[in-house]
């Protein structure tokens, strides 16, 4: 769908002025579910393609035209970029599957992450390890560290302090070695990370002490710290909390927002790009969106919501100052939006509610859903 079709979209986004910005074209499809999926949708994605997610039978993995089906309460955690997934069996164990749905290997932990070699982040123990090909290697943090990311050269991000208390923020290595890294002067109390790129780049937010403690987005390069910049008009950032938050070129994802607004969700989304700029992303209404994803050409996706934030309204797509609407797949209402690849693939889940008599619980009608964006 180009701009021009947008405004016979009920709620659509509107393009940015930026005369020298091309169209985003939007088509919808559904990799196979049926036409009603009570509780079906699509979780992961992969690069080439691959999808993990559920209906009412089970998990599925739609993997190379073909669906696999997996039993009820199997969970999917990451993807290789080639479609390996990793996950854990309806008991809870670590799995390793290839992209043809059969299984690789039991883990001897939970798994967080994978890199696109095949090694694997579990949480094993009172700890954490890189698991590759049966061999184990412990992380060499402390007891109180939580791994949030992984890259694919095998260093992990994550805090010390646990995910609601953290102080201090830490890069492991591949060898099992990890270090704590500096924080700004004027820090206090919480912190988090985000995400971590192949370059060791991590992203995340701190608290620095002002008069209203404010959250603030940050970026870690080797052993430096520095805070991105807010955007005009401005005072308030901080990184969308997503492992889809920060591309290998650089981009981060997040909010820079007024301050007496700021308890409002962070309604201002922004793209800081590999230099320090600062572009926003034009949303109408001032709504609420949640940030998923940014891709390795700066396509941005996420979910706009409804009045007051409450209820998934539609999905959205943005690149280069121009926005496009990401619909329901047909039938469908509402679509939500978790992922998107670098061949433009985004991939959601769209939804619509039914209640037969006015007075009977209504169902929620799930469908897995995907988009290509161009």
């Amino acid at each position: 769908m180009g701009l021009g079709a947008l405004a016979a979209v009920a709620g659509t986004l509107v393009a940015a002025p930026r005369a020298a910005a091309a169209p985003l074209a939007v088509s919808t499809s559904d990799p196979g579910s049926g036409l009603f999926s009570v509780g079906g949708g699509t979780s992961l994605q992969a690069e080439n393609g691959a999808l993990f997610g559920r209906n009412e039978r089970g998990s599925l993995l739609w993997a190379g035209g073909r669906t696999v089906e997996f039993p009820k309460g199997t969970t999917g955690v990451a993807f290789t970029r080639d479609g390996v997934l990793v996950g854990t069996s309806p008991e809870g164990a670590g799995r390793l599957w290839n992209a043809d749905g059969t299984l690789a290997a039991d883990l001897p932990g939970v798994p967080v992450d994978v890199a696109d070699d095949r090694t694997v982040l579990l949480r094993a123990g009172s700890g954490y390890a890189l698991w590759r090909d049966g061999a184990l290697t412990p992380l060499r943090a402390s007891v109180s560290f939580t791994a949030v990311d992984m890259n694919n050269r095998g260093q992990v991000a994550g805090v010390n302090g646990g995910q609601t208390n953290a102080t201090g923020v830490v890069r492991c290595e591949i060898d099992g070695s990890c270090a704590t890294l500096p924080l700004p002067p004027g820090s206090v109390g919480f912190v988090e990370a985000a995400a971590i790129n192949d370059s060791g780049r991590i992203v995340g937010n701190i608290d620095i002490n002002t008069q209203t403690r404010t959250r603030t987005a940050a970026v870690w390069d080797g052993g430096s710290v520095s805070l991105l910049p807010p955007a005009p008009g401005t005072t308030q950032t901080r990184v969308a909390t997503t492992r889809g938050a920060l591309n290998n070129r650089g981009d981060v994802i997040g909010f820079s927002t007024p301050e007496v607004e700021y308890g409002f969700g962070g309604q201002h989304p922004v793209v800081w790009g590999a230099d320090g700029s600062v572009t926003p992303i034009a949303v109408p209404d001032q709504r609420q969106v949640r940030l998923a994803d940014v891709n390795e050409n700066g396509v941005v996706v996420g979910t706009r919501y409804g009045p007051g934030g409450v209820g998934a309204d539609v999905g959205f797509a943005w690149r280069a100052g121009t926005a496009a609407v990401l619909p329901a797949v047909f039938g469908q209402t509402w679509a939500e939006v978790h992922s998107v690849n670098d061949a433009g693939q985004a991939a959601g889940t769209s939804t619509s509610g039914f209640r037969p008599v006015p007075w009977l619980p209504g169902l929620n009608f799930e469908r897995p859903t995907l988009w290509s964006v161009r």
